[in-house]
Formats: C-alpha cells, sequence, structure tokens
C-alpha cells in the first residue's frame, strides 16, 4: 500500500498550526491510497473542530483548517491539501492557517459513492461548521461525476451508478448545505446545465425548502454562542500613545492594532444603534449570517425557475410569495 507523503510532520501541521503562528513554509500533503485518504481528511477535520474561525475579528484567524475541494487530473494522487501561502507587504512570505485541499477526478465512481458515505457519517457526528463543511464537497464530487457520465467511458452499470449519485449529491446540497447555487450552476470551475440534470427527487427537494424557508434556528443559536467579543476587553490593555494614533500611523500586522481597528470600527457603528462595541459585533454578525431575515436563497430557486419556465417550481414559489410577503421574491 502507499504511504501518505508529508512534506512536513502531523503533529507540525495539525497542532503547531493552531497556536496562532504564521510560518514562511508552505505544508502541503498528500494521500496516495483511499485508506490514507480517510486518515488524512479526519485530521483536517479535528483541526477545524479546534480552530478558533469566527471567534476572534482578526481575518487571519477567521478560517477553518480546510476549504472547499477542488479538482486536480492526477491518478497518481488522491486527494492534496495545501496551505495558502502569500506575499504580504514588505516583502513577506506568510503561511496562513488555511488549507486548499484537491481531490482527483480519476478515480472510480464507486469511490466517489463511498466518500459521499463517508461524508453523511462526518454530518451526523459534527457540530454545524464541520457539517458545513463536510457538504460543501459534495459539488465537487458532483462535477466529477457529471464529467465521467458524459465522457461515454463509463459501462451500464457504473453509469447508472453515477446518474444516481449525481442526484443525492445535488440532494444533499440542497437539504445539508442550503446551497441551491450549486446545483444549477455549479462552482467557478464548473458550469453545469442545471436543467439537464434536474429530476423529480432534486425538484422535491426544492418544493420542501421552498415550504420550509428559514434557517434553522441551530445555525444561528450554534454561530452567535461561539462568537468571542475579547476584543473589546483587549482594548483598555493597549497603550494610550497606540490609542491615539490614526489609522496610516499604525503597524498593521501587530495584534494590538488589529484590536484597536475593530474596536474603534465596533465603537462608531455601535454608537449610530445605541449599542455597546461588543453588542454591535454581535448585531454584524448575526445580520451577515442571515441577511435576509433568517430566510434560505429562495431566490436561486426562482431565477431558475423563471429560467427554465419549470411550471411546478413556479407553483409553488407563487404560494410562497402569498404567505411571505416579507420575502424579497424576484421574478414572480
Amino acid at each position: 500500500m502507499k504511504r501518505l507523503f508529508f512534506l512536513t510532520t502531523v503533529i507540525t501541521m495539525f497542532y503547531g498550526l493552531l497556536q496562532a503562528q504564521q510560518r514562511d513554509v508552505q505544508q502541503v500533503f498528500f494521500a496516495t491510497s483511499e485508506e490514507e485518504m480517510y486518515k488524512l481528511y479526519e485530521q483536517m477535520i479535528d483541526s477545524a473542530r479546534i480552530s478558533n474561525r469566527f471567534l476572534n475579528p482578526n481575518p487571519r484567524s477567521q478560517h477553518f483548517a480546510l476549504n472547499d475541494l477542488k479538482i486536480i487530473e492526477r491518478k497518481d494522487t488522491i486527494i492534496k491539501i495545501q496551505q495558502m501561502c502569500k506575499w504580504h507587504p514588505g516583502n513577506k512570505f506568510i503561511c496562513e492557517r488555511f488549507y486548499y485541499a484537491y481531490i482527483s477526478d480519476c478515480m472510480p465512481v464507486a469511490f466517489y459513492e463511498r466518500f459521499i458515505n463517508y461524508l453523511e457519517g462526518v454530518k451526523k457526528r459534527e457540530n454545524y461548521y464541520i457539517r458545513d463543511y463536510s457538504t460543501r464537497p459534495l459539488s465537487a464530487i458532483r462535477h466529477i461525476l457529471i464529467k465521467q457520465y458524459e465522457s461515454g467511458k463509463l459501462d451500464k452499470e457504473d453509469r447508472l451508478k453515477a446518474w444516481k449519485l449525481i442526484e443525492l449529491a445535488a440532494i444533499k446540497i440542497i437539504n445539508d448545505q442550503h446551497n441551491f447555487y450549486r446545483v444549477f450552476k455549479g462552482d467557478y470551475y464548473t458550469i453545469i446545465d442545471g436543467e439537464k440534470y434536474m429530476t423529480d427527487n432534486i425538484r422535491k427537494a426544492l418544493i420542501n425548502a421552498i415550504e420550509n424557508p428559514y434557517y434553522p434556528t441551530e445555525y444561528l443559536d450554534f454561530h452567535l454562542s461561539m462568537q468571542d467579543t475579547s476584543f473589546v476587553d483587549d482594548f483598555p490593555k493597549i497603550p494610550d500613545e497606540i490609542k491615539k494614533k490614526k489609522y496610516r500611523e499604525l503597524d498593521v500586522n501587530g495584534r494590538e492594532i488589529e484590536v484597536l481597528i475593530s474596536f474603534r470600527h465596533y465603537e462608531e457603528e455601535g454608537k449610530k444603534h445605541g449599542l455597546s462595541p461588543g453588542q454591535m459585533y454581535l448585531k454584524k454578525i448575526s445580520d451577515d449570517f442571515s441577511p435576509e431575515k433568517g430566510y434560505l436563497p429562495i431566490n436561486d430557486i426562482a431565477k431558475y425557475a423563471h429560467d427554465n419556465q419549470d411550471k411546478l417550481l413556479i407553483k409553488h414559489l407563487k404560494k410562497f410569495k402569498k404567505k411571505h410577503p416579507d420575502y424579497p421574491l424576484k421574478y414572480f
């Protein structure tokens, strides 16, 4: 069995990276067997589980360790995970606590079926954020299966299995991720014909979303419960000579400076709403999380229904409009 090749050690990656340190050496990890792929993915999920995304207003800390899957055309690598690094002002090469994952599009259909089942298990055992990130790879898997389905190279059995998995992935994206756009248009790297792959079961999932158009309350509750307004508490600790400086005089790389900039922003906005800086921060988090009063992005469904004149979806959208006049429904 081929081994998992590390450019740096697992211990360094999964525990060192969580100490809010910035490195100038990019970390890249490869899995060349399915067994090792799952081990690596579990380690990335573990790092996501204990990372502080959304806990700190510092932008450099606002990321899980794992991002959406991207697609690579490689037969010798099943999955690759690569740390995001870039050049910053002052000729500094900084690697963030943010990792891109890449998956091969050259594996058998049965492999992607097993991976979908694995992701379902992750969803069932984890909290909201991990569930969210466990469902996002479904979009990449669906694109791979569509590519294989359209290649004409699959035998009859695999072609039928691929079609069922394409439908299953779409339904899971709708039900678990609530991202309808990905079902209709795909991601930036692949544009799919939503109508071509529309099925009665996918329509049923969309109709269910129209009839139950709110995000589960646990999403926002959990989201807010994970917030940390300690930057407000840290503000008094900043030396007075720094507090008096203007933005252009600040060293943007310092933690104290980031706290100061954040505090000033939420202090100014809070005064407009009669809120403390900490309360203003939580209000913004809540507003950003649910910009349409807690509704799912029903307009994405409406656009698809309008563009394709889907009579069944249009029927349910018109009912939705009467029942929810506060939602800014387009097209109907």
